[in-house]
This record gives C-alpha cells, structure tokens and sequence, in this order.
C-alpha cells in the first residue's frame, strides 16, 4: 500500500489547508492523475498519484495538514469496508512499555521534555494508548500561573528607553522574519509572542518569550499591564484568521506598529495604514495607498497610484504596475506579474508564477500551471 506523504514546499510553512479531495474511497486512479490540491501561505500546490490504484483518504476539505503526514493511501486492490483505515496514525509507530502503548510523537515530546510517566498516565484520559495529544495537554496543564506571573513580571519592570516594546502575534516561521526585522531598526524592540500551539508555550523564539496563548481578552490585559506597547501580527497562513485577529484587538483599541526595513523605498504621497510589514528591498510607488495589517515579504514592488486594502500577504518578488488596485484578504505567492490598471477582488488567491493581464473578480483563484487559468 503506497502513502501519499505531504511535501515541504517552501522552508516557510509547516503545515497547509486542504482545499480539494478530488478522488473518492476506492475510486481508481492513474499514476500522475490529480488527487487533491493543498494551499501554502504562497501558492495553491496540486497532489499527484505516484502510483496507479484504488484510492483513500479520510481527510477532510479545509482541515490544516502538516508535512510529512500522510494525505492518502493507494493500493493495489480495494479497500476492503469491513476494516478499519486511517491515515492519521499511519505515521506514527507504537512503542510500549509493559501493557502501556505509547505513540511515536508522544514518546518524543516524554522525552524531551523529561516527563514522569506515572503522573502522565494518572492524568490521561486512555489508560491504554499514549498519544501526541495527551502529552500536549498534559504539558498545558503544568504550567503554574506563577510561572507567568514572574515572566510577565521581568518585562514590566523594563527601564523606560526610547525602542518601543512590540508584542508578536504568531510564532510560527514568519515571526523569525519580523524578530529579524525588529533587530535591524532603531525602533522596536521584540518583547514576547502570543501562539496557539500547546508545547511553544514559555519557551522561546530567538530569544524572544512565548507568554500565551492568543487570547484576545488576555492580550489586552499583558497590554494595559506594561508588558508591550504595541501589536503586530505575523500570521500568513489563514487570512481570515489574520483578519479576524485585527479587528478583535483593534475593539480592545490596541495599538498596532507598521514595520518597514531601513531598505524599502517609500516615494511621495504614500499613505500607509497600520499593522502593515514590509520586509527588504521593496519598492512603494509615489502616490500609492496601502490599507492595514498587510504583510509585503522581500523585493516586492507596488508601483505609483497603486491602492492596497487590508489583510493582503505577499510572497517574495510579487510586482504591480502602476495604478493597480487590490482588494481585502488576497492572498498572493512568489514570482507575479501584474499589469497596469488591474483590478483584484477580494478574497482572491493569486498563484506563484502567475502573469496577470486582465482583472480578476472577487473569490477568485487564479492557478498558474504551464497555461495560466481562472477557476
């Protein structure tokens, strides 16, 4: 039976939302034939069969699945309905320790984190099997608020200086870009992030503390207490998330930092929102607006009379022309081409690679793959 595994397709994501299943349980499929189509923080990639079979997956249309997990199954003969298939275990291999049955990834997080396996196995729901999620929680579980108390504690009792204390939202790799970013300014300072992902917590990104959880409420409490004193948000994955995260901080009127490298070139009249980050070697054309919490990565160009509204991310060298207008949440990849007096619509996702000639209307994906294709 041949496992179809996910790819890393860039060293900037870890994990990517399945978007399309194209083939059901059992359905034979061709060697090359299309299978599914996962979306990168770049791009829309598309799943090939390497082998010829009967298909299966229990995967599901808009769940996050990370690399090196196992999308699919192809075999040569049918599944047989009367047993049972999954593949979110078959990456995973037992190990045991008398009748107790511990999960590869949980064994992993035990012992890196030194954890005492009776108080695990008190604590555990299944007395019987181990398994990644039940170290996580465990984990969560015994980290004590004094804990969080005294780290919150050593950054309030920061000596008044002239850098601003920047709160990070999100943990994942593009916060390495923006700690990257940070260091090379003479205005902000990293102070912690804030990240949903259960074994980050209180450990540490570069240095950099990770407090809590993205909690809103929360957040806004480290803020009114003095551990930050601005906001900014790195997550490129999930727009809607991205989006969503902003307007639930901006209603607790948090303050939200624009980060630009020292290298960007920002000509004439340029008007720009806030939460925005730019990162090197880009160019913003005179006369061009740019909304909120945009994230812009390296040797992008937005050309002169260019509008940009909100929640937009860019992979690297993304170049509008002139007078180029784009809407909220569009998503972009690495190596396009627009050209002037396009319009994009919202919520569209624009493929690496992709020549954009004519506009394109809203919660539209364009998919470049040999011939450039509006779906």
């Amino acid at each position: 039976m041949h496992k179809v595994v996910i790819p890393r397709e860039n060293v900037s994501d870890n994990e990517y939302k399945i978007i399309a299943i194209s083939r059901q349980t059992n359905e034979y499929v061709n060697k090359n034939e299309l299978i599914g189509e996962i979306e990168s923080s770049k791009a829309i990639l598309e799943l090939h069969a390497d082998e010829a079979g009967y298909f299966f997956s229990d995967r599901k249309e808009g769940e996050m699945i990370g690399v090196g997990e196992v999308f699919a199954f192809i075999n040569s003969v049918e599944f047989d309905s009367k047993q049972s298939y999954t593949t979110f275990t078959s990456q995973q291999e037992p190990a045991t320790e008398g009748d107790l049955v511990f999960t590869k990834k949980a064994g992993e997080l035990i012992n890196q984190y030194s954890i005492d396996i009776n108080d695990l196995i008190s604590r555990s729901e299944n007395k019987q099997v181990i398994g990644e999620r039940d170290v996580l929680k465990y984990l969560e579980a015994n980290f004590t608020e004094l804990e969080n108390d005294e780290l919150a504690a050593r950054f309030i009792s920061y000596p008044s200086r002239r850098l601003k204390r920047a709160a990070i939202i999100g943990g994942g790799a593009s916060a390495v870009q923006v700690i990257d970013l940070m260091m090379s300014m003479d205005e902000y300072l990293p102070a912690c992030i804030f990240d949903d992902t259960p074994y980050k917590l209180h450990k540490k990104l570069l240095g950099v503390p990770i407090l809590d959880r993205i909690d809103f409420d929360a957040i806004s409490r480290y803020h009114k207490d003095g551990v930050f004193d601005e906001v900014i948000i790195t997550i490129p994955t999930s727009i809607a998330f991205r989006a969503k995260v902003f307007d639930e901080l901006k209603k607790r009127d948090l303050p939200f930092a624009n980060l630009v490298h020292k290298t960007v070139h920002v000509g004439l009249n340029v008007r720009l929102g806030e939460g925005n980050i730019i990162l090197p070697q880009c160019h913003i054309g005179a006369c061009t607006s740019i909304g909120n919490n945009n994230f812009v990565t390296a040797k992008c160009s937005i050309e002169h009379n260019n509008v940009l509204g909100d929640h937009c991310t860019f992979g690297p060298g993304v170049m509008a022309s002139g007078t180029v207008t784009i809407g909220n949440r569009v998503k972009f990849g690495a190596g396009i081409f627009i050209e002037p007096y396009i319009k994009i619509g919202d919520d569209a996702i624009i493929s690496s690679g992709s020549i954009i000639t004519k506009s394109v209307e809203a919660n539209t994906t364009v998919i470049f793959n040999q011939q450039l294709k509006y779906k």
